[in-house]
């Protein structure tokens, strides 16, 4: 709370050269929420977001929303898949961070390995 002194000038009861001061008490600045989106309001567009993007996969990445920080949870086959979904994630309106905690795992084919050793 800050106080703010203001001079008033009071003619009948004061001489000419006295300055009656007042203060003023002014009301504590609270962070207000606005302008800011829902957590939930958040983790549907993501989800909508990671759906279009990612169709096939999303089921593996799980978002957790907190105050505009997205963290994405679970796996994905490739970095390319990484990047996409933490660059669909953060064109979404109100989030302010992505963490990514999502792990490479690489989906292996079976004719892949048998070739990779000569057989």
């Amino acid at each position: 709370m800050t106080l703010q002194l203001s001079p008033s000038i009071s003619s009948s009861s004061l001489g000419d050269d006295e300055h009656r001061y007042f203060a003023v008490a002014n009301r504590p600045a609270v962070p207000t929420t606005a302008g800011r989106r829902s957590d939930r309001d958040i983790a549907t567009d993501v989800v909508a977001c990671l759906r279009s993007v990612m169709p096939r996969l999303c089921r593996g990445v799980v978002p957790i929303i907190r105050m505009g920080e997205v963290s994405l949870l679970g796996h994905v086959e490739s970095d390319l898949q990484r990047l996409d979904a933490q660059r669909a994630v953060q064109r979404v309106r109100g989030v302010r961070t992505v963490i990514d905690l999502m792990v490479l795992r690489p989906e292996t084919k079976a004719h892949a390995i048998r070739l990779h050793r000569g057989q």
